[in-house]
């Protein structure tokens, strides 16, 4: 039977965040969901975790985060795409049934998407409130774009667009991203409400490489995009006063 969300998490070693994880997708008030597990062959108690959540279907291959993100696609057989990392967790317990609810009253929308809400992950303290905004033409040349981990698609979607660009390592998501809100097709919607807690860093966080990949990532994204090279200085600048907000 169809669901109406699949939830893809992808997982290696996480036994340690990956129950609170799990706990805030079972305490949903909506239960038509399935949840995906993509495992990169963890050693832990990962595995076990896993398969004890509710509606979980767990595969085991050695990927990538965006390989194993566009095999969960693959794989998923509900209405609405979500990807719930094994270190965040759902702000609230009626999160799905609100988006569920939005896009019941409007059927032709291609995706929705959030706020969410860094924590640290030792003191548990929240260091960044980041409030994505209403996506306007300003955002989207200066390739401002949302938390993924904030947005709820259609399904439908990927075939319309295509799966995040595993050419990228660090920064598939941005790359993704604006393939999906420059494109004047797609119907989106700003629900202005907090839909997810994270730790900080997650993939472009954990190393100074990774930073520094990011950024060349970025910038190859943004000139692809029709950025211009003698405002590459400017779209950073604009990208860098905007997350400094959200510490704030």
């Amino acid at each position: 039977m169809k669901k109406k969300f699949s939830i893809i998490t992808c997982t290696k070693n996480s036994d340690s965040t990956l129950e609170q994880s799990i706990l805030s997708l079972d305490n949903q008030t909506y239960t038509d969901y399935e949840h995906i597990f993509i495992d990169a062959y963890s050693t832990d108690k990962t595995l076990s975790i896993c398969h004890n959540a509710k509606n979980s279907k767990v595969v085991q291959k050695k990927l990538s985060l965006y390989q194993s993100l566009n095999y969960g696609i693959q794989l998923a057989k509900g209405e609405i795409v979500f990807f719930l990392h094994s270190d965040d967790y759902l702000y609230k317990n009626n999160i799905l049934k609100k988006i569920s609810d939005i896009f019941n009253e409007n059927p032709t929308l291609d995706l929705v998407y959030g706020n969410i809400l860094i924590k640290n992950k030792n003191s548990k303290k929240i260091v960044r409130n980041w409030k994505s905004g209403i996506m306007s033409k300003f955002f989207i040349n200066n390739f401002i774009m949302p938390p993924h981990t904030s947005i709820f698609y259609k399904k439908s979607l990927f075939d319309k667009v295509g799966l995040f660009d595993e050419q990228y390592k660090v920064a598939s998501d941005f790359e993704h991203m604006n393939r999906i809100f420059r494109n004047k097709k797609i119907n989106f919607f700003y629900f202005d409400e907090y839909v997810l807690m994270m730790d900080s860093g997650g993939l472009s966080g954990k190393s100074f490489l990774n930073v520094v990949l990011q950024n060349i990532d970025n910038i190859k994204i943004m000139l692809k995009y029709g950025g211009k090279t003698t405002l590459l200085p400017y779209y950073l600048l604009i990208k860098f006063c905007i997350k400094l907000k959200q510490f704030f």
